[in-house]
């Protein structure tokens, strides 16, 4: 597997990114999101070497906005919020479920926890 480094994939990108993560089930992905979009990206081979292919998440009838983080299931669903606190669950990068709720999220130790409003705060253990 050819080294993919940070610099590479930010100069890919035309928009402000902040966070990305290579998926720790599947060799050779990698998401990424920031102002505006969520971007999920795959090593692909092809006959001159390794080429990095992203794929922008549609958002459909869902409002444009920031995606602030996001976690990866092991299906390959991907769970984010944006800027708003809304969670929309991702597959194959089109929306599949939104209006979760109104939530932020940190993804720490195995575990996810949610804060809302009005203030609640739950933790949960990822296991999958």
């Amino acid at each position: 597997m050819a080294r993919l480094t940070v610099f590479t994939l930010l100069f890919l990108h035309s928009q402000d990114v902040y966070t990305i993560k290579f998926s720790p089930y599947f060799e050779g992905t990698l998401n990424s999101c920031g102002t505006g979009h969520i971007r999920f990206w795959k090593m692909a081979s092809t006959f001159t070497g390794l080429k990095l292919q992203g794929q922008l998440g549609k958002f459909g009838n869902v409002e444009l906005s920031d995606v602030v983080g996001f976690i990866e299931m092991p299906d390959g669903k991907v769970l984010s919020t944006t800027e708003t606190g809304e969670l929309l669950m991702w597959d194959g990068g089109l929306i599949k479920v939104s209006n979760l709720g109104d939530f932020s999220f940190n993804e720490l130790e195995s575990s996810l926890t949610l804060a809302s409003s009005p203030p609640c705060i739950r933790r949960f253990k990822l296991q999958f």
